[in-house]
C-alpha cells in the first residue's frame, strides 16, 4: 500500500496497521464469495489507513485493552470504506485511485447493498470490546456523516450556499469520523478526560484542515494525488471553500453567472476555475486550512512527549502539505 508507506515511516505503526488489514480481510472473508471479493478489493484498493492509525495512536497513549486497539481500528476503517462507496455512488464517480469504483463494477444495487454490509461488519466488529460512551460516540459519528452527505445533496448548485454551512458539511464529512477515531482509542485505553478531550480537539482541526485541502486539491491537483478526477466536485455542483469565498467577493457576480446554468461544460468549468484562481479564492481557502492546522497543532503540543505526540505532529505537516 503506497500511500500508507509514504504517510507513515514508523516501522511500528506500519505493524500495527499490518494487524489491522489482517482483521479487515478476515472479516471480509465471513460473507459470501461476492462480499468477500468486493470487500478485499475494497482493502486492496489501498488508501492512507488514516482513521485506523489514528485509532492506534491515540490508544497507545493510554494503559488499558491495547490488544483490543487493532479490532477497533478496523471497525472504524469499514466505516470509512463504506461511506466511499455510498459517496461513488452518490456522486457517479467512476474511478478512485485510479480503479473502477465498486458500483461500476458490481451495479448500483449490489454496490449498495455492500455498503451496507460493511456498515454492519463495522458495529458487529465493535460489539463486544467498547462501553456505552464510546459506543454512542461512533454510532453519532455515523449520524452526521449521513446528516452531512443529505445536506450536501440537498444543496447541489446552489448559489446561496455558505460558509457556514459549508463548515458543517465538512465536519460532518470528514472531521466526524477523525474526531471519533482519535476519541474511541484515547477512551477505549484509558486516558483522562481532559486528554481524551485534547485528542477530540485535535481531531476535529486535523479533518476541518484536511477536508479544505482536499477541497483545493479539485482545483489544483492531479487525479493521482486525489484519488478522485479533477474539479469533480465544481462539475457536480458540490461548492467547496474556493468557491464560496470567491462568491462572496468582488468577482461574485462573475462567477454567479458562469454557474448559474448546470450542467456544466468543460468550457464553464475552465472559465469559473480561471475566476476562482484569479479572484483569490484559493488563497483564502488555504489560510482557512492553515487556521485549523494552527489549531491542530497547539491541541497536540499540549501531549507528554512522546511516540504518539511526535507522530501526530508530524502529520499536521506530512497529511496536509500534499502533492498538487
Amino acid at each position: 500500500m503506497p500511500d500508507r508507506k509514504r504517510l507513515w515511516e514508523n516501522p511500528e505503526l506500519n505493524r500495527g496497521l499490518d494487524r489491522v488489514r489482517e482483521i479487515l480481510i478476515d472479516s471480509a472473508h465471513k460473507g459470501s464469495p461476492l462480499i468477500a471479493d468486493s470487500n478485499i478489493s475494497l482493502i486492496e484498493g489501498g488508501g492512507k489507513m488514516l482513521r485506523p492509525s489514528l485509532v492506534l495512536l491515540s490508544g497507545w497513549y493510554g494503559e488499558k485493552n491495547q490488544e483490543d486497539l487493532y479490532q477497533l481500528a478496523a471497525a472504524v476503517e469499514l466505516l470509512h470504506l463504506a461511506t466511499l462507496v455510498h459517496d461513488d455512488i452518490l456522486d457517479d464517480a467512476q474511478t478512485r485511485r485510479g480503479r473502477a469504483t465498486l458500483h461500476v463494477n458490481t451495479g448500483t444495487k449490489t454496490a449498495l447493498l455492500l455498503g451496507d454490509y460493511l456498515f454492519a461488519r463495522s458495529f458487529s466488529l465493535m460489539e463486544d470490546i467498547i462501553e456505552k460512551t464510546s459506543g454512542i460516540r461512533f454510532s453519532r459519528a455515523v449520524e452526521r456523516i449521513c446528516e452531512g452527505e443529505i445536506n450536501q445533496n440537498r444543496d447541489q448548485y446552489s448559489l446561496s450556499e455558505s460558509m457556514r454551512r459549508y463548515k458543517r458539511k465538512i465536519c460532518a464529512k470528514t472531521a466526524a469520523l477523525i474526531t471519533a477515531s482519535l476519541y474511541l482509542g484515547a477512551n477505549h485505553s484509558g486516558c483522562t478526560t481532559d486528554t481524551v478531550q485534547r485528542f477530540r480537539r485535535f481531531g476535529y482541526n486535523l479533518g476541518m484542515a484536511f477536508q479544505v485541502q482536499d477541497d483545493l486539491l479539485d482545483f489544483n491537483g492531479t487525479e493521482f494525488a486525489t484519488g478522485k478526477p479533477v474539479a469533480r466536485d465544481l462539475a457536480t455542483g458540490i461548492f467547496t471553500a474556493p468557491v464560496l469565498y470567491t462568491l462572496s467577493g468582488p468577482h461574485g457576480d462573475s462567477l454567479k453567472q458562469e454557474l448559474s446554468s448546470p450542467p456544466y461544460s468543460e468550457e464553464t468549468l475552465k472559465n469559473a476555475a480561471e475566476i476562482i484562481r484569479t479572484a483569490g479564492g484559493i488563497e483564502r481557502a488555504e489560510e482557512l486550512s492553515l487556521l485549523y492546522t494552527r489549531r491542530a497543532r497547539d491541541e497536540i503540543s499540549g501531549l507528554r512527549e512522546g511516540f504518539t505526540r511526535k507522530l501526530l505532529l508530524d502529520l499536521t505537516g506530512k497529511l496536509l502539505i500534499r502533492t498538487s
